[in-house]
């Protein structure tokens, strides 16, 4: 669980933006059945797929940095139990473990 949080703590800076990307396109998506029927479907068509790649894309990305935000913290968390020398990135990632833990 505390890995979890402090995974969504590090990445929301990275991961927000995309899943507000992730919106606009499925608002593409939803709004060319109703350019298909004001506007034709020459226009149409073009929304709905601009809507639908952009989706798969930006997941792609998505997924690409949770990964590697993940892969981070089992990194750094490993480095931290066997007690090996503290990077900045440790540090901070030890403050988010205990701060987790007092509440």
């Amino acid at each position: 669980m505390i890995k979890e949080d402090i995974t969504h703590k590090i990445g929301k800076p990275m991961t927000l933006p995309l899943t507000i990307v992730i919106g606009i396109f499925i608002l593409f998506l939803i709004s060319s059945p109703f350019i298909w029927i004001w506007l034709g479907f020459a226009l149409a068509w073009k929304v709905g797929l601009t809507g639908l790649i952009g989706i798969m894309i930006s997941n792609f990305f998505l997924k690409v940095i949770n990964k590697a935000v993940s892969s981070a913290v089992d990194s750094a968390m490993k480095r931290m139990e066997e007690g090996k020398p503290k990077s900045k990135f440790q540090e901070r990632l030890e403050k988010m473990v205990r701060k987790r833990l007092e509440t």
